[in-house]
């Protein structure tokens, strides 16, 4: 890309029904478009490559553009219904701890992310306030002496690179981010692993608003 436009892909379509169009791709997204568009617009294809205007991008793409702003919009929303409320969950922790309906509540993203590890990405809300009872590895103390814990955290252990993990301050509530080099990483994965889910798990656990909504009730009859 550049201020006047893109560059994008240009594939052949091995489908007979698809004669007339073109495969096309850019900026991670794909699509197909009529083949008259080259001679309609004055495009020039180029050893799989042609060059398109900002707009003629935003119309061909238009679909999987507005996917991709809906998905960002969506990832936000459920980040922003639950993470902040994780004071809130901490001060109804046993409420929760005894509740299947709440413990079995899953963070809308992953825990963990560690590079050539597989499983235990996903937690659930119970085994998360359990983590924070008992795992100093997960637990860090915020600029406001207040204890923050870690809701998210990922690297990779065999190559030497630093650890992030992003942490919100049960006291001032301030989100943050720590990090470290990855010869502690191995201690947060075996915190990790030594928590499970309930068992049964609860199929239909209460939904975010579900969760804020009666943890802040019990906090303000307190």
């Amino acid at each position: 890309m550049n201020n006047k436009g893109f560059y994008v892909n240009v594939f052949k379509n091995k489908n007979n029904k698809e004669l007339d169009f073109l495969k096309i791709r850019s900026q991670g997204f794909q699509t197909t478009i009529p083949k008259s568009h080259i001679d309609q617009y004055n495009l020039t294809i180029q050893e799989g490559n042609m060059f398109i205007s900002k707009e003629l991008f935003e119309a061909w793409f238009k679909k999987e553009i507005n996917a991709k702003e809906q998905e960002i919009r969506l990832k936000k929303e459920r980040f922003t219904c639950f993470y902040p409320f994780i004071p809130l969950f901490w001060k109804n922790k046993e409420f929760i701890l005894n509740n299947p309906h709440y413990y079995s509540v899953t963070t809308p993203e992953f825990f963990m992310g560690i590079a050539y590890f597989i499983g235990c990405r996903t937690i659930t809300l119970g085994e998360l306030l359990s983590i924070w009872e008992e795992e100093e590895s997960l637990i860090f103390t915020c600029i406001c002496g207040g204890k923050s814990v870690c809701f998210q955290f990922g690297g990779s252990p065999l190559s030497g690179t630093e650890w992030v993990s992003k942490t919100i301050c049960l006291v001032c509530e301030k989100i943050d981010d720590k990090g470290g080099l990855s010869s502690s990483l191995r201690s947060k994965i075996d915190a990790r692993k030594k928590y499970k889910p309930l068992e049964p798990m609860i199929e239909k656990p209460a939904t975010y608003l579900e969760l804020s909504e009666i943890c802040k009730t019990k906090s303000n009859k307190e």
